[in-house]
C-alpha cells in the first residue's frame, strides 16, 4: 500500500468496547449566544431529531493514552433543547418568505490528539447531516441537504463540556450560513411536496431498512440514514473531479446549482465510498444481510510500551465516531511506532446504521 497521501495510509481501528444502554458522561447542546450577531434569510420553525437511534452516543472522549477510560458524549433530547434555545433567538431568523424545518439525520463527534510541528494537537471535530424543508401552508418540500464538518482546537479549554458545546454550536452556526448562501445564490432543486402532518408523523417510529446489496442507487448520500433508506440526495447536477480516483486519492464534488463541500457517501457504478477526511472516500460494501462494512481493514493494537513512549505521542491519533483509533499518521511516525511493537490483524469493520459507529462483526 502506497503512503504518498493520507488517504493511502492503512486505516487502523481499535475496538474499545460496545455498550448496550448509555448514560452519557457529557451532554452536547448549543451554547449561549450561538447565533448572536448573525442574520439569516429564513425563519427556522423547528428542528426535528431524525436520527435512527438518538439514545446512542455521538462519540467518545478519553482521559489517558491507553484509552481505557472512555467517556461518552450524547443527548437524546438534543432537538427539544435546541428548539427552546431557538425560540429565544428569533431575531436572528427574520425572513418569513422562507419558513424552514430542519431535520437532524446524523451527528458525530471525533477527538483528534497527537503532536504536531507547533506542539500538542487536541482538536474536536463535529459532523452534522441536515435536511432543510420549506413549509408553505400545510405542505413542505425538501430544498437542501448537507453533510457539514467543523473542527477546532480545544487544547486551551479546560472544561470538556465547554469545548464540546463550543464546536457543536459553531458547526450549527456555519451550517446555517451555507444554507443561507444556498438560498441567496441558487434556486431550490425540484422535489415532491409532502403533507406536513404526514411528514411530522414519519419521525415517530423507526423506518424499515430498504437498502440491500442488490438495489443500491447511484448518487450522493448526505447521511448514514440516507444509505439505510437507499435514498440518495436531491442533487443530480454535480460533477466529481475524477471518479477513477475514488478510494485512491482525494476528489472534489462540484455543482453549479448547489453548495456542496462533501457528501457522507458516493455511489458510483454500483460501488459505495464513505467519506473519511480531507476529501478522501474509502470504499465500503454491503453484505447479503444488508450490513454496511469496510472489508479487510488492517487493525493495529499498540503495545503498552509503545503507548507510553514518546514515539507514540508523535502519531496523529483520531478517535473516529464511537470508539475506534484511526491511525492516519505520517510515514515517519508509522516507522517509529512499528519499532516499538504492534500486533496487526485483518478483519471487516461494520458501520452502524443508527449512528455511523464502527464495529467488528
Amino acid at each position: 500500500m502506497k503512503t504518498k497521501h493520507l488517504g493511502h495510509l492503512t486505516l487502523m481501528f481499535i475496538l474499545l468496547c460496545q455498550m448496550g444502554a448509555f448514560a452519557f458522561d457529557y451532554s452536547v447542546s448549543l451554547k449561549d449566544g450561538t447565533f448572536e450577531g448573525m442574520r439569516y434569510n429564513f425563519t427556522l420553525l423547528k428542528i426535528i431529531d431524525g436520527r435512527l437511534d438518538k439514545t446512542k452516543p455521538i462519540g467518545n472522549l478519553h482521559s489517558n493514552l491507553s484509552f481505557s477510560d472512555k467517556e461518552t458524549v450524547g443527548n437524546d433530547s438534543l432537538c427539544d433543547q435546541m428548539n427552546i434555545f431557538l425560540n429565544k433567538s428569533k431575531a436572528n431568523f427574520l425572513d418569513t418568505s422562507n419558513r424552514i424545518i430542519v431535520v437532524l439525520n446524523q451527528l458525530n463527534l471525533r477527538l483528534i490528539e497527537g503532536m504536531g510541528i507547533e506542539g500538542k494537537i487536541q482538536d474536536i471535530e463535529i459532523g452534522v447531516s441536515l435536511d432543510y424543508y420549506k413549509v408553505t401552508g400545510n405542505k413542505c418540500v425538501l430544498i437542501y441537504q448537507q453533510y457539514f464538518k467543523k473542527k477546532e482546537s480545544v487544547k486551551f479549554i479546560a472544561k470538556k463540556s465547554k469545548a464540546i458545546n463550543l464546536v457543536f454550536s459553531d458547526a450549527m452556526m456555519f451550517a446555517f450560513v451555507d444554507f443561507k448562501n444556498q438560498l441567496r445564490v441558487y434556486k431550490p432543486v425540484p422535489a415532491p411536496e409532502l403533507d406536513l402532518a404526514t411528514f411530522s408523523k414519519s419521525f415517530t417510529s423507526r423506518p424499515t431498512q430498504i437498502v440491500t446489496n442488490q438495489n443500491l442507487k447511484e448518487g450522493l448520500y448526505f447521511s448514514i440514514k440516507d444509505i439505510y433508506l437507499n435514498n440518495p440526495g436531491l442533487l443530480t447536477d454535480y460533477n466529481i473531479s475524477d471518479t477513477s480516483k475514488l478510494g485512491i486519492a482525494p476528489i472534489a464534488i462540484k455543482s453549479k446549482t448547489y453548495i456542496v463541500d462533501r457528501a457522507y457517501a458516493i455511489v458510483s457504478s454500483k460501488r459505495i465510498f464513505i467519506y473519511i477526511s480531507d476529501n478522501f472516500y474509502k470504499e465500503a460494501d454491503i453484505d447479503g444481510e444488508g450490513k454496511l462494512f469496510f472489508p479487510n481493514v488492517t487493525s493495529t493494537s499498540v503495545s503498552k510500551e509503545a503507548r507510553s513512549g514518546s514515539t507514540a505521542v508523535g502519531i496523529a491519533r483520531a478517535i473516529l465516531p464511537l470508539g475506534f483509533l484511526g491511525g492516519l499518521a505520517s510515514s515517519s511516525a508509522q516507522s517509529s511506532i512499528k519499532k516499538s511493537g504492534t500486533t496487526t490483524t485483518i478483519s471487516d469493520v461494520f458501520i452502524d446504521y443508527d449512528t455511523g459507529d464502527l464495529t467488528y462483526k
